[in-house]
């Protein structure tokens, strides 16, 4: 098995999870990894962007709703779920303990970068 296919089943087993935790019927656990990856990347940016001040608080908070609400429409809730605005971590976290991902804080990664291993 190559590295390409091993991180495969890596975001298939964490999309299992989100499908899991979140009682999503008849989803694809690929395609939600793919959809909330693609969210957590562009809320990352948003907080670097703000940290490095070449957006406001405003508009970080306009990113933040449109964010949110992208997530709910993938997801059906948000529970559990909070952003995390420093920029050297994951923007998207759970407040779950026992998730198949989790940071350094403990907290759940909903959306991790299976590319730079986890």
């Amino acid at each position: 098995m190559n590295k390409k296919e091993r991180m495969y089943i890596e975001i298939e087993k964490h999309g299992k999870e989100i499908i899991k935790y979140f009682n999503l019927k008849d989803q694809n656990p690929l395609d939600i990894s793919k959809k909330l990856f693609s969210l957590e990347r562009k809320m990352h940016r948003a907080c670097e962007a703000y940290c490095n001040g070449t957006i406001s608080e405003g508009e970080l908070d306009i990113v933040e709703v449109n964010i949110l609400s992208k997530v709910k429409g993938v997801l059906g809730s948000l529970h559990g779920i909070f952003i995390n605005h420093d920029p050297r971590g994951y923007a998207l976290k759970l407040n779950i303990s026992n998730f198949y991902m989790k940071d350094f804080g403990g907290y759940g990664i909903l959306a991790p970068n299976f590319k730079e291993g986890g």
